[in-house]
């Protein structure tokens, strides 16, 4: 069953390849879209546009552990590699949106601020193609 009123973050989280991203912080997803600009003489003053290309980045932050299946140290490998990686933006819930789309592993970073903290990561993905919008099963 769908989620009703607000999402609750909890469940709101970034998968990559089909695992959930571990120890996740926070997650987001940035849709855009440049439109061209197609002002003449002729357009009486006022500003006029079409369509123009789509892009978008995701990020995911959270708490660095080296004994997870999908977190900031597997993120970094997947960025050394090269590789494109399919990444999808959802709660998990049957009935909820999903966003499914292909990305580069942007850039990782881990870091230790302060004596006795947590050590963290945050990731950005460059999204490579289309992103695509489907109801969880």
């Amino acid at each position: 069953m769908a989620t009703t009123s607000v999402i609750n973050t909890t469940l709101l989280a970034i998968y990559v390849e089909g695992v959930k991203v571990a120890h996740a912080t926070g997650g987001s997803i940035a849709l855009t879209h440049a439109v061209r600009d197609i002002t003449s003489k002729d357009s009486e003053g006022w500003r006029r546009l079409l369509e123009g290309l789509r892009s978008g980045t995701a990020s995911v932050n959270g708490l660095l552990a080296h004994d997870s299946d999908t977190g900031g140290v597997e993120l970094l490998d997947i960025l050394m590699a090269r590789t494109e990686c399919e990444v999808k933006f959802m709660t998990g819930v049957t009935g909820d949106t999903v966003y499914t789309f292909d990305a580069y592993v942007g850039s990782v970073s881990q870091s230790s601020d302060a004596a006795e903290g947590n050590a963290t990561y945050e990731a950005s993905f460059e999204i490579n193609g289309p992103v695509v919008k489907a109801t969880a099963a």
